[in-house]
């Protein structure tokens, strides 16, 4: 697939407006808001990653890194999804020499063994209520405070498989471009130029704004995957056969 760069953009909009390199850095700025926010939206900006398991546990999260798609462990060719837990402790334990160790394993309550509710002819007696499905390790929690992801430490994995949403700030093949986002992000430096400029007038820089949100709706139409066929399967698909009167 092609890509374009903000390189190659910001220099298509200095020439379209005839400016020289003076104006560079002003266009970058803006042309690097403008992909930011069409990540967060329309382009496709998820990233992933294989990231090692520290000593606790835990991983310490991207440069880039907005928000989790899926957090998992791989096994093989196949990916196997861990699972939010409120309750892991957001607080790393201190080994006493400055370092962090992990947690005693938690004590889960039992009501007693299976025994205790049959009869000596194995015949089950009832009240046996409150009983759970164990203590899952496949869990873990997203510590913004820490820039981590704490890992259930009761699980036994060396390596986290992370997809999640970046916003393009770190080097990476997440910062390659689609072609399709030219004209908006070239639509979205204009406007800006307008903006910060006091000596243009508010209906001129309301025209540049309306021609920004234009070629917005055009990149997010031109990136729908809906097709022709698409539409018809959905239409056949609600035509039912019914008895004739």
């Amino acid at each position: 697939m092609a890509y374009t760069t903000l390189d190659k953009i910001v220099r298509s909009a200095l020439l379209r407006k005839r400016y020289p390199m003076h104006y560079y850095v002003d266009f970058l700025k803006a042309a690097a808001d403008c992909l930011r926010e069409l990540r967060y939206s329309i382009l496709d900006s998820v990233e992933t990653k294989v990231i090692a398991v520290n000593d606790y546990n835990a991983i310490d999260l991207p440069c880039d890194y907005v928000q989790w798609v899926r957090v998992g462990y791989m096994n093989g060719g196949l990916t196997y999804p861990l699972v939010q837990q409120d309750n892991i402790n957001r607080l790393r334990k201190s080994d006493g020499s400055g370092g962090y160790e992990n947690y005693d394993t938690p004590t889960v309550g039992m009501y007693g063994s299976y025994s205790t509710y049959t009869t000596e002819w194995g015949t089950f007696n009832g009240g046996f209520f409150g009983y759970g499905n164990g203590y899952s390790v496949d869990t873990f929690k997203e510590v913004k405070e820490r820039n981590q992801i704490q890992i259930n430490q009761g699980l036994a994995i060396t390596d986290v498989y992370l997809e999640y949403i970046s916003d393009g700030s770190c080097c990476s093949t997440i910062t390659k471009i689609n072609p399709l986002a030219q004209a908006c992000i070239e639509a979205y430096i204009m406007w800006q130029q307008k903006e910060q400029n006091r000596t243009v007038g508010l209906g001129e820089r309301q025209i540049a704004q309306e021609a920004y949100k234009d070629k917005w709706r055009e990149l997010r139409a031109r990136l729908d995957p809906m097709t022709t066929e698409d539409v018809k399967r959905i239409w056949n698909n609600n035509y039912m056969s019914v008895p004739n009167r």
